[in-house]
């Protein structure tokens, strides 16, 4: 198995989040029976790692070159190529071999992330530098966007199948990332794997959903350099007429965007709700269509700070709300066929569709 040692612990700072530490990889060429490679960050933490596939084989990239839009199709095999999890851990990471060391980055585990530091000295044995950040925890307030009744129809013509349940049932997911968010990495292919593991680590969370188990292929990715949608001046994007401005634009691109199931607007935006008194609310982090799947309500937006990975739960909420979950303790939904609704699921225990934090059970569904 490949064994990878990071030397050092997290030190607290005064202001409660733990400082980023240097630490430096080591690779050793051991290998486990089934595969798996061994990260061994510190003392209390090592991790598991096997290959993870979010990426569709046929990935699509839509961008602006000279003026007008392309798209580009791209090897999802390629790009996830170093992609692997410990799904116990719920840690995504690339594991890269780099000139005699090994770089690795993204996510090990859901309160932490790691990133190589190659302007920094290397080791006296050569290995490259890495920091590992505490992820900033924002706190969690969204916004359930109801289905308008005029259109209760659209869900009602909604194939609900009359065969059995599948085991697994695969959403396909395609992420618009705005001019906001896409600006901070150097090439398209960096934005691509960034969201490969926001999108691996949704799928760990949806890992124990059962009948069926539900799980996100990520079949493509837009540039968007104008937000036509954003409904706001500056960095700030309103809440709800921004969701309705992207669902339009969502519907109109739909074929170009290969036909996904739900489509998801990352943004570096700021997103409030407005006030009656003309006040802007900023503690939004989300906002989704319950039940939209598979209509003309498929969409939801949330935010992201490019690079620090704290767009992982929105995603993982929003894309909760679009499949047809609702908050916590909450009445059934008049416009989901059968909707059982969630009332015997309590909103103190802090599962994924509560705003508490649970722990554990955060990262999981009640």
């Amino acid at each position: 198995m490949f064994l990878v040692t990071i030397v050092s612990a997290l030190v607290i700072s005064i202001n409660g989040m733990q400082q980023p530490k240097v630490v430096y990889p080591r690779l050793l060429e051991e290998r486990s029976a089934d595969g798996r490679m061994v990260l061994h960050l510190h003392d209390q933490l090592t991790l598991s790692l096997r290959k993870a596939s979010v990426a569709a084989r046929n990935f699509r990239v839509l961008e602006h070159e000279d003026g007008r839009e392309v798209t580009h199709f791209l090897n999802g095999e390629d790009i996830e190529e170093n992609l692997h999890e410990d799904e116990n851990r719920y840690a995504t990471v690339h594991v890269r071999r780099r000139d005699n060391g090994v770089e690795v980055e993204g996510v090990v585990g859901p309160h932490h992330r790691i990133e190589p530091m190659p302007a920094m000295e290397r080791s006296e044995e050569g290995l490259i530098p890495h920091m590992i950040h505490e992820i900033e925890k924002k706190e969690m307030v969204d916004i359930e966007k109801a289905i308008p009744p005029q259109d209760y129809q659209t869900l009602s013509e909604r194939s609900y199948g009359a065969g059995g349940v599948p085991d697994v049932v695969w959403i396909e997911l395609f992420i618009v990332s705005d001019y906001l968010h896409h600006k901070y990495f150097n090439t398209t292919l960096k934005l691509i794997q960034y969201l490969c593991v926001h999108v691996n680590s949704v799928n760990l969370r949806y890992g124990d959903t059962r009948a069926p188990n539900v799980q996100f292929l990520f079949i493509g990715v837009e540039k968007d350099a104008v937000s036509p949608y954003q409904n706001g001046t500056g960095i700030y994007m309103e809440s709800s007429s921004s969701l309705e401005l992207f669902r339009l634009y969502a519907n109109d691109k739909k074929y170009d965007f290969g036909n996904p199931d739900l489509t998801y607007l990352m943004t570096g935006c700021e997103v409030y709700s407005a006030g009656d008194d003309g006040t802007k609310g900023t503690s939004v982090l989300g906002i989704g269509f319950v039940g939209g799947v598979c209509t003309e309500f498929f969409v939801a937006l949330g935010e992201d700070t490019a690079g620090l990975y704290n767009g992982m739960h929105t995603l993982t909420h929003e894309g909760g709300h679009v499949l047809g979950a609702s908050h916590d303790q909450s009445q059934p939904k008049s416009w989901i066929r059968n909707d059982p609704g969630s009332l015997e699921c309590l909103w103190k225990e802090g599962y994924i569709m509560s705003y508490v934090d649970g722990g554990v059970r955060h990262h999981q569904f009640s």
